[in-house]
């Protein structure tokens, strides 16, 4: 096998950004330690939300207005907040339960 050609700047500023949103999502969620569930789900997240921005980006164009488009866009922002869900704080299915052992 060939080494792995380097990234270009461009990837670096994606994996930035990324990284940033990934790391804001686990403050806010109090996620200091996640589960690899946890941690499965949120990289998900961080792609889907980098959709996202891509296709708002698109709506911003001039004639890009497309329904198909808006769909799109409709569709990846119920993903983003399923997948977050996932990850609520206390009552999301990937949360982590507390063992409380009697007195």
């Amino acid at each position: 096998m060939g080494a792995a050609e380097p990234k270009s700047g461009f990837h670096h500023g994606i994996r930035t950004r990324l990284g940033g949103w990934k790391a804001r999502v686990r403050r806010d969620l109090g996620l200091s330690e996640p589960s690899e569930a946890q941690r499965t789900v949120l990289e998900a997240a961080a792609h889907t939300w980098l959709m996202l921005r891509q296709l708002d980006a698109e709506l911003e164009q001039p004639g890009i207005m497309t329904a198909e488009v808006r769909r799109e866009r409709q569709r990846v922002a119920w993903l983003l907040t399923q997948q977050l869900a996932l990850l609520g704080r206390e009552r999301g299915p990937l949360a982590r339960r507390r063992i409380v052992s009697p007195p």
